[in-house]
């Protein structure tokens, strides 16, 4: 099966403005969607290529639309950061266990050292759960 893609980012709220009011409600849209041709008794209003989200106007509308572009747009960044903090996370906590273990043998940690193996333990597991939700993966 053929994974399905999703429109390039970055993404765009638009609305549709008329003589300076906004009538019909808000979409998202690719950031460089080109206009077509202005809609034939609109006067002069334009639609465009493609439409990611067409949200018609209810409360809180607008506020949902930026979020979801805010989102979108810092999705691919935030997956690279995290991806790279939990490289940098991982290779402590790797040097941290055998710097306090015998032979890399769990039990032979002393009980002073336990809580901050497992504090970086519990920060990798969050990040993986995050990672696994960004990526449409099971945790």
């Amino acid at each position: 099966m053929t994974e399905m893609k999703h429109t390039p980012t970055p993404w765009a709220v638009r609305e549709t403005v008329m003589h300076g009011t906004r009538y019909g409600g808000l979409w998202i849209e690719p950031e460089d969607a080109e206009y077509l041709v202005p809609l034939s008794g609109s006067g002069g209003a334009k639609s465009y290529t493609s439409r990611v989200v067409d949200i018609q106007d209810h409360d809180h509308n607008d506020a949902n639309a930026r979020f979801i572009v805010k989102a979108v747009n810092s999705h691919d960044d935030l997956v690279a950061a995290l991806k790279a903090a939990r490289s940098v996370i991982h290779e402590d906590r790797q040097a941290l266990f055998e710097s306090v273990t015998v032979a890399g043998i769990a039990s032979t940690m002393d009980d002073i050292d336990k809580p901050h193996v497992e504090r970086l333990d519990f920060a990798l597991a969050q990040i993986d759960a995050a990672l696994a939700k960004a990526e449409g993966r099971q945790p």
